[in-house]
């Protein structure tokens, strides 16, 4: 897959993300095939790892290797493509991004490929690949040129494997793509209509988009989640001769809208949900976080989170639902009346329990917001303002509230507006409901509303990454032109039915009158010959006379 300059100089940071979280064994041995970004090479030779990297190029290696100072354990060669033979064997392969170029960069099939380098492999070492879908729902929805590329399915792929004799394998399916994942699934962990929005779609400039993606996705899933397996846009694998080391990952998340400086990584793996900083900068979010967490367990709110010193660490909840799922099924059974009184019940849970203030030096001004003095007066102010409280973040067990997940706070916000994201950002919950009944029983004006916009905005903006938001909103755009252009050309085509029917119409009509006109023309003609018959005959020239007499003859 092939990303416009411009687009990769954005991405470049991410790229990472499609092994940084991988447990390699510590101490192993990788061979990298096809040397591309700094950033991944360097990724593999971490945790004491030695890194041998084939760079089809002297200057990719140069360029590479001066990024690399002082990696004494990365070693990069520089072979061709159609010869590779490097010395000894290895505890992984590594082929991100290769597989599809086999045909045409390295003049072999896939299948001959993987069991070309098959023997560089130690007995129990294992493959990892990273490799476009044929299927992919990005694929369908797109119009690309890459005459070197040849795509497979997810069933082709398996094929090869099973011919290779790598029997143990493990998918896992990262999106938007294998590239720049901002969210990896796995057979144990399927996208549902709320993990896959965070499918962050990025196009290059020269990708002409043909469909919502993320909404196809949808479609997919609401037919059948297993589905999504054959359509995803790309595939990591890890597949093995010997039984795989079972790693147990579920999912794997990056937060790559956001500026560098809160960055982090979620891993559910086993019984736990891990957050771990996705750079040095980032760390610091992650202390945030915990000092989060203190201030909910200071408080008496429930929480599921606690840390250790360098991540967060959450009890994985299979059997609970999230309120946000619970107040959805009561919207199902409509139950409307409940949902308001568990969103009223939810609103006094943090009101009652976070320390209260004033509304003097409050947020607003803090952020230079300009407002009416009896815009505030009815707000409830909280010290520790916690504003990614919501319904998504809350399990509901045994009719109690139990958060997790809170990243951001501010001082002196009102509790109001923490209900307000809340709602506007359950986006599902306008299916079922008029949002402003709610605002209206929790007293919420739409003055106050115009104000925590502007609010909102504001937070949003702080932690918001420009080039990659720009990038994502430019993708979704491309999308949503598409489809409006689609739309005008099946009016337009529909108009041009109409009109063709009522020319046909017309004809028709033509057709009929010249038809009667026709026949009128005949029927004159035929009168006219009768009555020169007529006159022309010898009994009317004999009676002339006669006529005369009787005043009949005009």
């Amino acid at each position: 897959m092939n990303l416009e300059q411009s687009t990769i100089n954005t991405t470049k940071s991410l790229r990472k993300n499609i092994i940084s979280w991988y447990p390699f064994k510590e101490g192993s041995s990788i061979l990298e095939i096809g040397t591309q970004e700094a950033e991944i090479t360097e990724t593999l030779g971490q945790n004491n790892r030695e890194v041998v990297s084939v760079s089809f190029s002297e200057e990719i290696k140069n360029e590479v290797k001066q990024k690399l100072q002082h990696k004494a354990k990365i070693a990069i060669i520089v072979q061709s493509p159609e010869n590779i033979r490097p010395q000894g064997q290895f505890d992984y392969i590594t082929l991100i991004g290769i597989l599809e170029y086999a045909q045409k960069v390295f003049n072999k099939t896939p299948e001959e490929l993987i069991g070309h380098l098959k023997q560089y492999l130690k007995p129990d070492g294992v493959f990892i690949i990273a490799t476009d879908n044929r299927l992919g729902i990005n694929n369908l929805c797109t119009e690309k040129n890459d005459n070197a590329c040849t795509l497979l399915g997810k069933n082709k792929i398996e094929a090869i494997l099973e011919n290779q004799n790598l029997k143990n394998r493990k998918f896992y399916y990262p999106l938007p793509n294998y590239i720049v994942p901002n969210v990896i699934f796995t057979d144990k962990h399927l996208p549902d209509f709320e993990t896959i929005g965070r499918n962050l779609t990025i196009y290059d400039d020269n990708v002409v988009v043909a469909l919502n993606e993320t909404e196809k996705f949808k479609t997919i899933l609401e037919e059948d989640e297993e589905e999504f397996k054959n359509y995803a846009n790309s595939f990591l694998i890890e597949c093995s001769e010997e039984t795989l080391q079972e790693n147990n990952i579920e999912f794997v998340a990056f937060s790559n809208i956001r500026k560098p400086q809160y960055r982090i990584q979620t891993i559910i793996q086993g019984e736990n949900v891990y957050k771990y900083a996705l750079n040095d900068k980032a760390q610091n979010h992650i202390n945030e976080i915990k000092n989060n967490i203190d201030i909910l367990k200071q408080n008496n709110i429930n929480t599921i989170d606690s840390y250790d010193e360098n991540r967060i660490i959450s009890k994985y909840q299979y059997e609970a639902e999230t309120l946000d799922k619970i107040i959805i099924e009561k919207c199902k059974q409509n139950k409307l009346q409940e949902v308001i009184a568990i969103i009223k019940e939810f609103k006094t849970e943090i009101q009652t329990k976070l320390s209260k203030t004033n509304s003097q030096t409050n947020v607003f001004d803090k952020y230079q917001i300009n407002y009416e003095k009896q815009e505030i007066e009815n707000l409830n102010f909280v010290e520790e303002g916690l504003w990614d409280l919501n319904f998504k973040n809350c399990f509901y067990i045994d009719n109690k509230f139990y958060f997790y997940d809170q990243e951001w706070k501010e001082k002196n916000i009102p509790v109001e507006f923490i209900i307000y994201r809340a709602i506007i950002y359950f986006t599902e919950l306008a299916k079922y409901i008029d949002i402003s009944k709610i605002f209206e029983e929790l007293k919420i004006t739409q003055e106050q509303i115009a104000l925590f916009k502007k609010l909102d905005d504001i937070l949003q903006e702080q932690t918001r990454d420009k080039d990659m938001w720009l990038l994502h909103v430019k993708a979704v755009q491309k999308a949503d032109l598409k489809n409006r252009i689609k739309t005008l050309e099946h009016d337009k085509e529909k108009i041009l039915k109409d009109c063709q029917e009522l020319l046909i119409q017309k004809d028709g009509r033509i057709k009929v009158l010249e038809d009667g006109m026709e026949e009128a023309i005949s029927t004159i003609k035929q009168k006219e010959q009768e009555i020169a018959g007529i006159v022309n005959s010898t009994s009317w020239k004999i009676t002339k006379p006669l006529r005369k007499i009787k005043g009949t003859d005009k």
